[in-house]
C-alpha cells in the first residue's frame, strides 16, 4: 500500500487490532483484522507516522543485522545471482524468474509466511534438480586426480556449513547452496571431496584443493559473503 510518505505492506489475520511492525530493512507491516476496512488502515498508519520514522532512524543508526520480510522488493539468490521478490495473486502456487524479478504466485500473497513456504519449497526441488549434474562434473575432475568420491550426495538443510564430509565418506551438501554461483558450488564440493583424503584442514588437504580447484580462495570469499544473509 501507498501513501504520501510511507509504503507498507497490510497482513490480514484472525486478530482483534491493528499493529505496526518496522523490520530492520525499514520495511513497513501493518497487521489488521480480516474486516478492517482500507481507510482505516491508512488513517492508522498516518496516526503513527512519526513513531515509524522514529523506529527507521534507529534501525539506521545502530545497523541492524539483515532480516527478510518476505514481502516486495526482498532480494533474494538463485545461482548467483540476486532478484527483486514480487508477490502476485493466483489460484496456484508457483515461483517463476522474470528478468530480475523472483515472481511468486500466491492464493495469499499478503501472507509473507505464506510466501516463506512457497520459497522453501521451491528452493529444495531446485536444489533438488540442478545440484546433481554440478556433483556429477567435479566427481570427473576428481577421478582425474585418482580421488574416488562417492557416486552420489545426501541433500539437507544445514544451518552453519555449506557441506560436510563424514568419516565413512558420506558427502553432505547443504540445499541453500543452490543460491550460490556456478563457481561456489564448486568451491564446497571440491572442499568436501579433499576431506576423502584429508580429515583436517592442514597444508595437505589445501595443496590438493588448490591442485583441484586452483580458484577457491576467491568463491571462498563469495561463500563467506552469502552465508551472511543466508545463514540466520
Amino acid at each position: 500500500m501507498m501513501n504520501s510518505e510511507i509504503d507498507y505492506m497490510v497482513t490480514r489475520c484472525k486478530r482483534r487490532t491493528l499493529c505496526i511492525k518496522v523490520f530492520p530493512n525499514l520495511k513497513v507491516e501493518v497487521r489488521a483484522p480480516l474486516g478492517v476496512k482500507e481507510g482505516e488502515i491508512l488513517a492508522f498508519v498516518n496516526k503513527n507516522r512519526d513513531w515509524i520514522g522514529q523506529v527507521r532512524k534507529r534501525f539506521q543508526k545502530e545497523g541492524f543485522p539483515f532480516v527478510r520480510t518476505y514481502m516486495d522488493g526482498d532480494d533474494f539468490p538463485f545461482l548467483g545471482k540476486n532478484y527483486k521478490l514480487k508477490v502476485m495473486k493466483a489460484e496456484t502456487e508457483n515461483v517463476a524468474l522474470e528478468d530480475d524479478s523472483m515472481v511468486v504466485y500466491s492464493p495469499v500473497p499478503d501472507t509473507p509466511n505464506y510466501t516463506r513456504k512457497i520459497l522453501r519449497k521451491w528452493y529444495r526441488q531446485q536444489a533438488e534438480h540442478m545440484l546433481i549434474p554440478i556433483y556429477s562434473e567435479c566427481r570427473k575432475i576428481a577421478e582425474g586426480k585418482s580421488l574416488l568420491p562417492p557416486e552420489t550426495f545426501i541433500l539437507k538443510t544445514l544451518r552453519r556449513q555449506w557441506g560436510s564430509c563424514n568419516v565413512d565418506g558420506k558427502i553432505v551438501l547443504n540445499s541453500e547452496l543452490i543460491k550460490a554461483s556456478h563457481g561456489c558450488i564448486c568451491c564446497v564440493i571440491m572442499h568436501e571431496f579433499c576431506h576423502l583424503k584429508h580429515f583436517n584442514h592442514g597444508h595437505g588437504f589445501y595443496r590438493l584443493l588448490k591442485e583441484l580447484f586452483p580458484d577457491y580462495k576467491h568463491y571462498e570469499k563469495q561463500l563467506k559473503q552469502l552465508a551472511e544473509t543466508e545463514f540466520q
